[in-house]
Parts: C-alpha cells; sequence; structure tokens
C-alpha cells in the first residue's frame, strides 16, 4: 500500500517510523496514517493517495510540534523525489550548479517556513515542496549568472 517513490524505506520501518511519531507527538492524523486513512477518515486504497497524505500529514505535523523526528522521515521520504526534479532542470539549463547544495537548500526552506504550508487537501506538500524546488534552483541559477558576469568583467580588466 506504499508507493514506489517510498523505497528507500521498507514497509516495516515506515510503519514503525509512523507508531514512533504518534507516540512522540501525539498528532492525530499520523495515527489515521497508521490505520490506512486519510485525516479526514477516507480509507487510503490506492498507493498514489497514500502517498501523497503521508508527506502532507508529515509536514503539517512538523508545523505543529517542530519535531525533528517527523522532519527526518519527511527528508528521507521525499529527498530522492526533489533530487530527481533539481537534476532534470538541472539538465536542461545546462548550468554548473551543485544539484546536493540546491537540495540542501530546498530542505532549509522547508525547514524555515512551515507556518506558510496548508494541508488543505492530499498532494499539498508535493505541490508546495515542488514550488520551492524550483524557486530555489531559480536563485542558485541567478546567482550563477550573476557571478557569470562578475567573472567576464575581471576578464576585461586583466586583458591588455
Amino acid at each position: 500500500m506504499f508507493h514506489p517513490a517510498h523505497i528507500a524505506i521498507d514497509r516495516s520501518e515506515l510503519r514503525r517510523r509512523l507508531a514512533e511519531l504518534w507516540e512522540r507527538t501525539g498528532f492525530a492524523p499520523v495515527a489515521k496514517l497508521l490505520e490506512q486513512r486519510a485525516p479526514n477518515g477516507d480509507p487510503l486504497v490506492d498507493e498514489h493517495a497514500f502517498s501523497d497524505w503521508l508527506s502532507t500529514v508529515l509536514m503539517d505535523c512538523f508545523k505543529q510540534t517542530g519535531d525533528s523526528a517527523v522532519f527526518a522521515l519527511l527528508y528521507d521520504l521525499n529527498k530522492s523525489s526533489f533530487a530527481h526534479a533539481i537534476q532534470s532542470q538541472l539538465r536542461r539549463a545546462f548550468h554548473p550548479v551543485d544539484a546536493q547544495d540546491v537540495l540542501q537548500e530546498v530542505f532549509l526552506n522547508i525547514y524555515r517556513y512551515p507556518h506558510r504550508f496548508l494541508a488543505d487537501k492530499a498532494d499539498a506538500f508535493r505541490g508546495w515542496g515542488h514550488r520551492i524546488v524550483r524557486n530555489t534552483l531559480l536563485k542558485f541559477l541567478k546567482g550563477q549568472a550573476r557571478l557569470a558576469q562578475f567573472r567576464d568583467i575581471d576578464d576585461e580588466q586583466v586583458q591588455p
């Protein structure tokens, strides 16, 4: 019942970590996930819906509690997807930006701004997270473009 994106964490490990988070935080939607239910109680019958609700509930739990173990699981579940999106964009952009630096900045932004997250639908985290990926990557690319301009100016001044 778990989405293929969560292959890095097997079923039993994911259940164990969710149960631990439920005990640590008392955040009711986490308990619902353990029962294969959405926060409103509806059964989660397909893997995609479970995957979306999983990250959305974890982000909402982090927003409410600030618990580092919640953030760690959110990171473990989403780093591959975000890294893939970053790599795809970088291949198209042909820029020498370190994808790992971008990924680190993405999760730093998620950590810094949980109050901006709204857990109103299953795919809320997926959409919000990928917007952060896009915006962070744009910031990196703009920074690289500015650096390239400065290098060009320096090269002109050095030449006779």
